[in-house]
């Protein structure tokens, strides 16, 4: 009898689907604990860290929220008053020397012919204050060497004669010190819009100050001995950039120009610094970069006349430090 027979049915399925969940319970729970990971990524592309949430409470109401960003415990790196920069600059000099005469003009020697061209590790630093907008900067650096060269034919260089294969001695030292002001004219920062603050800056500088160059000189040959000592000084103007990337990364590009010149004096300049910053610590980070310093100093008229035209340029390495 049909009739009769759909309880049995109904039954029999009832106690099917019983037995089927039954066995299907522990593949759910095991295919559920391999997808955790996966979900887990899932909700992370699609709620990054400071993402903005949009909830919508039970009145009926959007509100926006806005999570803040669980940064380091560091600080802006833009959050100092006083920076401490010192260097060791493995710089070497070229160019071309003329030391003043008393009778005849000398010859104008090479560097590299002087001896005097191998690369030192010197000393090298800048102090920087802040003042919001404003940053006022004091740099220097030192380089020495003595040696001795040898020349095959006859050479005057200033009072000092080299008979031919004589040698001539050569002590030169070498000092520059800087002081600028510096103005900020640009400054946009790449992660605000994002709500990360302080993660991708750009700044930009605008510079002016003066640079003094000290020299000291010292020829021999023969028994005859000259020392020639000169200062000069001159204005320079430029600009200062700086890129500043995920926060603990930083890329600065120095670039001025120079000049002064009188009735007995003439400088021009040209001085290119990029440096590569890691920041490991709050205050505290290593600093690798090249400087190039391009200068023509000129005193005196005639054979009295001093002239270097040359460059010193090197890497140097480093660390900020920042107060």
């Amino acid at each position: 009898d049909p009739g009769s027979a759909r309880p049995c049915l109904a039954q029999f399925n009832r106690k099917d689907r019983s037995h089927a969940r039954a066995r299907a319970q522990p593949h759910a729970r095991l295919l559920l604990q391999r997808a955790q990971p996966t979900l887990a990524g899932w909700h992370l592309l699609q709620h990054p860290p400071g993402h903005r949430r949009t909830q919508i409470p039970r009145g009926g109401r959007i509100a926006t929220t806005a999570a803040s960003p669980s940064w380091p415990d560091m600080r802006s790196p833009a959050d100092w008053r006083v920076q401490v920069n010192p260097r060791v600059w493995y710089v070497s000099p070229s160019g071309k020397i003329r030391l003043p005469s008393s009778t005849t003009p000398g010859a104008q020697i090479r560097v590299e012919d002087l001896n005097i061209d191998t690369p030192l590790a010197s000393p090298a630093g800048e102090l920087t204050l802040q003042f919001d907008s404003w940053r006022i900067a004091l740099s220097g650096f030192n380089y020495g060497i003595e040696r001795s060269a040898s020349f095959p034919a006859a050479t005057q260089f200033g009072d000092v004669n080299i008979a031919p294969g004589g040698s001539l001695g050569t002590n030169f030292d070498f000092t520059s010190i800087q002081a600028q002001l510096g103005y900020r004219v640009y400054d946009h920062d790449f992660g605000a819009p994002d709500g990360w603050p302080d993660r991708t800056v750009l700044r930009l500088d605008l510079v002016a100050g003066a640079r003094f160059y000290d020299l000291d000189i010292d020829a021999s040959s023969a028994g005859t001995t000259q020392t020639v000592e000169r200062t000069f000084g001159e204005a320079f103007a430029g600009a200062h950039a700086e890129l500043q990337i995920v926060r603990d990364f930083s890329i600065d590009l120095d670039l001025t120009a120079g000049g002064y010149g009188d009735s007995s004096n003439s400088v021009f300049s040209l001085d290119v610094a990029v440096a590569f910053s890691w920041r490991f610590k709050d205050a505290l980070a290593l600093q690798i970069g090249w400087r190039q310093l391009a200068y023509d100093l000129t005193s005196g008229e005639g054979a009295a006349e001093f002239e270097y035209e040359g460059r010193m340029a090197g890497l140097f390495a480093g660390l900020v430090i920042r107060f």
